[in-house]
């Protein structure tokens, strides 16, 4: 909200002075502290309250045209006017941040909706009371904290433990020198700048009271003393203790908490901190698919969240499934309790060095995290003091890479009792990999066979780890799976041993079912309850439809997308879920039913072609699940690749896995082959994965397929026989021989390399040659589009519907034109057809049905209205049938499009009003309101910041010539 004003940079610039060479970050901390209270004095004298300033602007305004309305002062009435329409941008703005629904756009106003989500967070986050841990309710704020900071005292006070030799001398080192060398390398200022530029510009104030948006939008007067600063801070490897102060806010578990274990802890570090650590996780970040263990698969590039569940969800599908041999198989879902805030400093210091880090790099680290001190915030006041002698921060953007560090203790335990034939693990297949364990952060998946021997060893790998590195095991969230081979006597022996539960099948595993019987839509059946919570609070109720469509897209339609990327969703579920976006788009509420103007199939177009863009969710599942199938063709190295591959291709690739077998997370998989057979092109190198009539290979974008008739080659034939591998070329008599004309010599221009290289699958719709969801939906929209007769794209021809939504004006008007030129307006004619009115004709002019062109262009008494700006156009606008035909014309002929979409956006809003019986401004005074209300939309509105994005040198190249 401030950004706007220029008052704010002058206070700024003032406030922070001069740069000054070597800056410390004690310098800067205290510049930053000075630009906090002089932009705290400059909000009160220019800003004061938004409410009260908005009711007293309001005061004078009606008095003004009071006097207006007497021969006073029009201009004194348009500028009041105006100086409301900023001041409630301006609210909106504030009440927007404060209830950090940051997805919804400017430039429409949702402050009722922002409002109430304000104080619904105020209200869920506010502490009225807990138990101590004599169980006594204490509600008196002093008691709270107290309650608070002995729990967290406690809690990240070091067990001081001793024992590490037994995993230390299992960690095998993965540091070269090239790694520490790169880590170690000077930092610049371009890291710095970075760092900030990666933040999210709105996030809750550390004890500092900034943003990042702070340093991202006065780069150029902090810059230089904040580098200073940096950059003394990583040189010397150190740190001041007031600049690592960290706030905590406890955010609830629970809906009603009443102990303080039942909030989460998340820490709110200052920025100029969050600087520094994100320069050193930016280093960290290169080089960690490097060295952390291919079973963990958090945080790193390459590996995401979707590789633990597919192949969890294929092992215990299989462990289910499973009933012969002397032994049966188990699995352990581990919980680990406050999993960050237990981590030992010292284990994690003897866990870098073994891994290879450099001492220097580990003492840096270990600085980072040693002088910290905490302060519990309580109804946003902070406690007293706490130093802690354990444990890394939630919220630090380093904690996530070092808790990586912690893990790869365990997981050498785990190794090496896999290597030693103590833990066997669970093959589903021959010759596949056998797992032992499937890590994703903290959360983690033990797999072993259910016998004595393997119990009792794991309970010695898990006992050594607890007491090295803090981590405290809690056995009432932990869990047993068995396979159907396992007998009873041996779950009940493991289970007393382990003391932890048996479960028939784990409920979720990171978010999603482990386990999906023959009901596909009742097993996940929570997506859509998911969807429909977020689409019922009363505060949804409040959003404008422009902000309902960036709800739906933004939310609503992201939710179910992670169980999409593993799923194959039923077609029921999926038409369950878009129901329900239907419903709110138009606005049903409870039982009120609303008219759905426009038809699902015309509301999931793409925008260029009339529609809302909303996502189709089956063809959206289908372009997710193709993700999966191209990360099994491109990653041939990661363990997701050599798990599936395994048991479903061994001899090929996905394209030859069959469907008789395997688990509906399997079946679903294959779904997305399709996509990945339509839009991708094979680079031709050995020829030896590439069907020659099957598949796309040949260089012709429209007809990239081999469509020569078929001759004595086969259709499972292969491009390497039309090879020469002795002189790498063509063999051009069998190409000529078999192929038409113009394939053949297409085939012929082929370029070979001369050295022996991999065929290559290149998505053909994206300048990179690899695959994304966003091309691979596309290619399902497009190709219903082209199939369906004229390849429709709405009333209106591409350019003008593009035209329609870059209109620098409000997104409710573009809504309104939408709806204008697709006829999905509640005109007295559309409401006839609805059978909800009897009578059509226009109540303004009493003459002609009240279709869409009538009320906003054609209506007689409309004419004074439009012959103002747009004469030229009510001549050439005769012989126009509909209003998009007049709405192209006008694009067409460069007319003032803004203004003629505000007017219509005016007059439908007039009419409106009438119709209801209220006072409706003159006509003749529409024009002038029109461009007013232009004016002030496109002074006043101002795009929100964004970090500045890092551009990507990765690119496609075409094959070698020699």
């Amino acid at each position: 909200m401030w950004l706007q004003d220029r008052g704010c940079t002058d206070t700024v610039n003032c406030a922070w002075g001069p740069s000054i060479v070597g800056a410390t970050m004690p310098v800067v901390a205290e510049k930053v502290n000075a630009c906090g209270v002089k932009l705290t004095e400059w909000s009160k004298n220019s800003f004061g309250s938004v409410k009260k300033m908005l009711e007293e602007k309001k005061k004078l305004l009606t008095r003004a045209e009071l006097a207006a309305a007497n021969g006073g002062d029009q201009l004194l009435v348009k500028s009041l006017q105006m100086e409301i329409n900023v001041i409630l941008d301006k609210e909106n703005q504030m009440w927007q941040q404060r209830s950090r629904a940051l997805f919804l756009k400017c430039g429409d106003r949702n402050t009722a909706y922002f409002h109430s989500k304000a104080s619904q967070r105020f209200r869920r986050n506010r502490i009225l009371g807990l138990r101590n841990p004599q169980n006594i309710w204490c509600t008196e704020e002093s008691q709270i904290k107290n309650i608070a900071v002995e729990f967290y005292q406690s809690l990240f006070s070091s067990s001081s433990p001793s024992e590490f030799s037994e995993i230390l001398e299992k960690i095998q080192p993965t540091i070269t020198d090239s790694m520490n060398s790169m880590l170690l390398r000077d930092f610049n200022r371009e890291e710095v700048k970075k760092a900030i530029s990666q933040m999210k510009a709105i996030t809750a104030p550390g004890p500092d009271g900034m943003p990042p948006l702070f340093y991202q939008s006065f780069w150029n007067t902090v810059g230089d003393d904040v580098y200073s600063a940096v950059l003394d801070c990583l040189q010397n490897c150190k740190i001041p203790k007031d600049i690592n102060l960290t706030h905590i806010a406890l955010i609830p578990k629970v809906k009603s908490p009443e102990r303080i274990s039942e909030f989460r802890p998340i820490s709110l570090c200052s920025v100029i901190y969050k600087i520094v650590s994100k320069v050193l996780a930016n280093r960290l970040k290169g080089i960690l698919p490097s060295v952390v263990s291919e079973n963990q698969s958090a945080f790193q590039a390459g590996r995401v969240i979707t590789d633990n569940i597919l192949m969890a969800f294929e092992t215990l599908h299989y462990m289910k499934h499973h009933q012969s041999g002397k032994s049966g198989f188990m699995a352990v879902k581990l919980d680990m309790s406050k999993a960050y805030d237990r981590v030992e400093w010292k284990y994690l210091e003897l866990i870098m060095k073994g891994m290879g880090f450099a001492d220097k790099w580990v003492d840096l680290i270990m600085e980072w995290i040693s002088t910290i001190s905490y302060s519990i915030l309580i109804n946003g006041e902070p406690s007293t003091i706490i130093h802690p002698s354990r444990g890394i921060r939630q919220g630090d953007l380093l904690s996530p890479y070092l808790f990586l560090f912690c893990t790869e203790g365990l997981h050498s335990l785990l190794q090496h009792s896999a290597n030693a034939g103590q833990i066997r693990g669970v093959s589903i297949c021959k010759n596949g990999p056998r797992l032992t364990h499937l890590f994703f952060a903290d959360d983690s998946l033990l797999f072993s066979r259910s016998s004595i021997p393997e119990c009792l060893k794991i309970q010695q790998i898990l006992d050594c780890y607890e007491r090295a590195s803090g981590q405290q095991l809690n056995k009432s969230k932990t869990s047993l799976f068995f396979s159907k081979s396992t007998t009873s006597e041996a779950i009940v022996q493991i289970t007393n041993l382990l003391g932890v539960q048996e479960v028939k099948q784990y409920e979720k595993y990171l978010g999603l079912p482990t386990l999906v019987g023959r009901n596909k839509k009742a097993s996940l059946r929570f997506i859509k309850e998911r969807v429909w919570a977020k689409l019922q609070g009363w505060k949804e109720q409040l959003l404008s439809q422009a902000g309902r469509e960036v709800l739906l897209k933004a939310v609503v339609q992201a939710n179910p997308t992670f169980a999409m990327s593993c799923f194959k969703l039923p077609i029921t579920l999926c038409n369950d879920i878009e129901q329900l976006i239907r419903k709110f788009w138009w606005g049903h509420r409870g039982n009120q039913r609303k008219i759905h103007w426009s038809k699902w199939s015309t509301l999931y177009r793409p925008k260029d072609q009339g529609g809302m863009g909303f996502k189709e969710l089956q063809k959206f599942n289908d372009a997710m699940l193709a993700k999966q199938v191209w990360r099994l063709l491109e990653n041939k190295s990661s363990l997701f690749h050599k798990f599936f591959k395994e048991k479903f291709f061994p001899k090929g690739n996905i394209f030859d896995a069959k469907e008789d077998k395997g688990s509906f997370a399997w079946k679903s998989i294959l779904k997305g082959r399709e996509i990945i057979k339509k839009g991708a092109q094979w680079r031709v190198g050995t020829g030896e994965n590439i069907l020659i009539y099957n598949d796309n290979w040949l260089p012709d974008p429209q007809y990239p397929k081999i469509q020569s008739p078929l001759t004595f080659y086969g259709w499972d034939a292969k491009v390497s026989i039309l090879i020469d591998e002795e002189r790498r070329c063509w063999i051009e008599e069998a190409i000529d021989n078999n192929f038409l004309a113009h394939e053949a010599k297409l085939i012929k221009a082929i370029p070979l390399s001369h050295n022996t290289v991999e065929d290559m699958l290149c998505w053909r719709g994206n300048v990179d040659g690899m695959y994304s969801v966003k091309a691979g939906y596309k290619l399902l929209v497009d190709d219903e589009m082209s199939s369906s007769v004229g390849a429709y794209t709405g009333s209106l021809p591409k350019s003008t519907w593009k035209g329609l939504w870059k209109l620098r004006t409000p997104n409710r008007i573009k809504n309104l034109l939408w709806r204008a030129n697709s006829n999905a307006l509640p005109t007295r004619a559309n409401l006839v057809k609805r059978k909800v009115l009897s009578a059509p004709t226009c109540q303004a002019c009493g003459a002609e049905q009240e279709s869409t062109l009538h009320a906003l262009w054609s209506c007689p008494k409309l004419k004074e209205v439009w012959a103002v700006h747009f004469s030229s156009l009510l001549r050439e606008s005769t012989e126009c049938s509909s209003f998009s035909d007049v709405f192209r014309l006008c694009f067409e002929k460069f007319l003032p499009s803004d203004l003629f979409a505000m007017l219509a956006y005016l007059i439908w809003y007039r009419r409106n009003k009438q119709r209801l019986g209220e006072v409706v401004a003159d006509l003749k005074l529409l024009n002038s309101m029109a461009k007013d209300a232009i004016h002030e939309f496109q002074h006043a509105y101002t795009p929100p910041l964004q970090p500045l994005p890092t551009k990507s040198n990765t690119k496609w190249l075409p094959p070698p010539k020699d």
